[in-house]
């Protein structure tokens, strides 16, 4: 568990890439994001998953979890995470 000030904050991260031939699967759960760099700029390779996100919340609450909005940000449960997969 990471501490950050004097409050807790529960969390984990993994994110996969597979490149095979010209096809690439991603797939990350947690705080994380891939980046795919093309003629020199960055190019989103992932979608972050977490209640700040409008449809993502949509879907955890459809889903039967708590959400509700503290320290400036969308979070679950009663621990608080912000992540949603």
């Amino acid at each position: 568990m990471l501490i950050a000030g004097p409050q807790r904050w529960p969390g984990c991260t993994a994110i996969a890439a597979l490149i095979r031939g010209d096809q690439m699967w991603v797939a990350n759960a947690g705080d994380c994001r891939a980046v795919l760099a093309r003629g020199g700029s960055a190019v989103a390779a992932s979608r972050d998953h977490n209640a700040d996100d409008e449809a993502e919340r949509a879907r955890v609450v459809a889903a039967g979890a708590l959400v509700s909005h503290r320290m400036g940000n969308w979070r679950l449960g009663q621990a608080g995470i912000q992540v949603t997969r």
